[in-house]
C-alpha cells in the first residue's frame, strides 16, 4: 500500500487502528501535512513504527524527529539528504 503523503492525521490514525497488531511492520510518510507536529499526534494515536525522511534535504530537516522521538528511522535518500557526508551526519 503507498499511502505517501496522502492521508490526514485523522486518516492516518483510523487506518493504522482497524489493523491488527503486527499487520504493517511500519509507516512511512503518510501523512500530507509533513510536520513535526502532525506526526507528534500521530504517535499519541497509534502504536507503528515510523520510518520519516525521504524527501528531506539535510540533517536539519531530521533534527526535531530525532530530538522529539517522533521516527523510529530516518529513511536517509543520499540524493536529496546532501548526498554522502550529509547522511552520515544524520545517521550520527
Amino acid at each position: 500500500m503507498d499511502y505517501h503523503h496522502r492521508l490526514s492525521v485523522a486518516e492516518a490514525a483510523s487506518f493504522c487502528q482497524k489493523l491488527l497488531i503486527g499487520t504493517l511492520d511500519f509507516l512511512e510518510e503518510s501523512i500530507r501535512g509533513q510536520t513535526p507536529s502532525a506526526y507528534q499526534m500521530l504517535r499519541q494515536m497509534v502504536d507503528i513504527t515510523f520510518v520519516i525522511g525521504e524527501e528531506f534535504a539535510s540533517k536539519w530537516n531530521f533534527l526535531p524527529y530525532i530530538e522529539q522521538h517522533i521516527t523510529n528511522f530516518g529513511r536517509i535518500d543520499v540524493c536529496n539528504g546532501g548526498r554522502l557526508r550529509e547522511s552520515i551526519k544524520v545517521a550520527g
